[in-house]
């Protein structure tokens, strides 16, 4: 007999790659990528999005929608609220939940589900995220740049970034990829309560500058 259908709308503008995907999660132990559009963008995936977007939705017709699975980052602030932008809206229309998975569980071979994410925070920081088991540990923990060296003596397993630059040697750089972060996502699904708003993963608070006199 063969299973129903599960489609997922599966939406990533957290790097400068962004990617929408329909994805069949019926059999988790064999996801079928129904179709999927990449597109390289800077700072416009406002821009970029709309387009695949649209024709990922016209392939799908009036078929139902399960859920919505949207990368939170850490990531490009401006294309994460974008991409969860676009994913509240396509909910409203369609009636299904929007679930927020951390960019990070894209990351990586399927198979290991034990790592370490590091990171530029920017303004002298790095930050680690670790991975056991195919979900994230905590949250994000933020440490001066200079003390990586010390710190990551402590971390085994392979460590990845989403930086395209790693900070030091031994630090591999890698893209979320679709099937990987949904493999992760159904295998701790019970953890991603349907009835929450999705916020982007921050590395801190918001720093503003103030305009030169």
């Amino acid at each position: 007999m063969t299973n129903p259908s599960r489609m997922l709308l599966v939406i990533d503008t957290s790097t400068t790659r962004g990617c929408v995907a329909l994805v069949n999660a019926a059999d988790p132990a064999a996801l079928e990528v129904v179709a999927q559009h990449e597109f390289q963008s800077e700072r416009s995936h406002n821009s970029q999005i709309f387009a695949p977007l649209g024709a990922l939705l016209e392939a799908l017709g009036t078929a139902p929608l399960d859920r919505i699975v949207v990368a939170t980052g850490p990531g490009s602030y401006t294309g994460i609220r974008i991409g969860i932008a676009a994913a509240n809206g396509i909910a409203a229309a369609r009636s299904c939940p929007v679930i927020g998975v951390p960019s990070v569980l894209g990351l990586g071979d399927p198979a290991v589900n034990d790592f370490h994410v590091i990171g530029d925070a920017r303004r002298g920081s790095a930050f680690h995220w670790e991975v056991k088991e195919g979900a994230t540990v905590g949250g994000t923990e933020m440490f001066p740049v200079e003390q990586l060296d010390e710190r990551r003596l402590d971390w085994s397993g392979p460590l990845l970034t989403l930086d395209p630059k790693p900070l030091a040697e031994g630090i591999h750089p890698a893209l979320p990829e679709v099937t990987t972060l949904v493999s992760r996502f159904l295998a701790n699904e019970s953890a991603y309560p349907t009835d929450l708003a999705v916020e982007p993963v921050y590395l801190g608070a918001p720093f503003v500058t103030t305009a030169k006199k």
